[in-house]
């Protein structure tokens, strides 16, 4: 149960899933809020136990990507969508696609609460001198983003080829950073 209870809402599951039982979520059922791009939940299962006591069976973990991430979400579709929206200067958040939101989602799942969440996660992505910046998944996202910019080649049409490779440098001041781009050369035809 969460430490401070006031601020949350139950709800019951069996409606969304078999996970018969009431849970405490900030939004209670609605895991999609506005503008979510996606959710990691994680449930605590009981069992009945020896004596009728309440046993605990291993967590159900769910990665569950809200609708906004596929229809209102500005971001582009693909890779090669967000390569050609980049030009020199052009910030590395605004070359990171839609389906970014499931890596960032799967480092949730993957390191639980070592990770920051929330709103917590978002103000210090650009903020390489952060003490906690080895625990946002967005600078994971970020990472990884960079990497494919930076190194992936030229496949014909499909959806992951890139037409130029990037670099990107740290740019602004701290409130302002951004990741600006730098273009290294024209991908090579594989």
């Amino acid at each position: 149960m969460p430490d401070n209870i006031d601020k949350y809402e139950p709800w019951w599951t069996g409606t969304l899933t078999h996970l018969n039982g009431y849970y405490f979520t900030e939004y209670g059922g609605k895991y999609c809020y506005e503008d979510d791009l996606g959710i990691t939940e994680e449930t605590q299962l009981f069992r009945k136990g020896a004596n009728s006591q309440a046993v605990n069976v291993p967590v159900v973990k769910s990665i569950i990507i809200c609708p906004y991430s596929f229809g209102k979400s500005p971001k582009p579709k693909s890779y090669k969508e967000a390569n050609a929206l980049l030009i020199h200067g052009r910030n590395l958040a605004d070359a990171i696609p839609k389906s970014a939101t499931l890596v960032h989602e799967a480092f949730h799942t993957l390191h639980g609460g070592y990770l920051l969440d929330g709103y917590q996660e978002t103000s210090g992505c650009s903020n390489f001198g952060a003490a906690d910046s080895q625990r946002n998944p967005e600078n994971y996202v970020f990472f990884v983003a960079h990497m494919y910019h930076m190194y992936d080649t030229k496949d014909g049409d499909e959806p992951w080829s890139m037409s130029t490779n990037w670099d990107f440098e740290p740019s602004g001041r701290v409130q302002n950073r951004v990741l600006g781009a730098i273009e290294t050369y024209q991908a090579e035809q594989t």
